[in-house]
């Protein structure tokens, strides 16, 4: 994320939070994060937001998953074929699964490239290793699909 979407997202979610009249311990409470890191994104001093904790985020304050696209940093390089970040293209509608709402979806589609990166950088893969990836890759399909 650059600079500018920092600061627009932490002012974005310090207003929200304050807007419902919640503490950062409340805040805390509902979603797990600790009460200093939402000082944080809400400051501007931490920006690399996991897909669990966005969405955490957007259950806490009854605002739309799809809403982060515009703090995602939408760096592409000269030749627009190379993305800065997953998360860019989790989030930006202009790629497939942009356009899926479900974090569902989303959240399976992490779950599979961690473990493609895994199984890829893996010396010694196993044909459970495998049978996990195919697994996760199902469930990822189906989430798509029903969403």
């Amino acid at each position: 994320m650059g600079n500018e979407g920092k600061q627009i997202m932490g002012e974005v979610l310090y207003q929200l939070r304050k807007q419902m009249g919640l503490s950062l311990k409340e805040v805390e409470v509902r979603t797990g994060i600790s009460g200093s890191y939402v000082s944080r994104i809400e400051n501007s001093s931490r920006d690399n937001l996991t897909m669990d904790k966005i969405k955490k985020l957007s259950n806490c304050y009854g605002i739309e998953f799809s809403m982060f696209e515009q703090f995602c940093d939408g760096s592409i390089s000269k030749d627009e074929r190379e993305v800065k970040d997953l998360t860019h293209i989790l989030l930006n509608e202009r790629y497939l699964f942009g356009k899926i709402e479900a974090i569902e979806a989303k959240m399976s589609l992490c779950n599979v490239i961690r473990e493609m990166e895994s199984y890829c950088t893996t010396k010694e893969v196993k044909r459970m290793d495998s049978n996990k990836l195919m697994d996760l890759i199902d469930m990822l399909r189906e989430d798509v699909l029903s969403a």
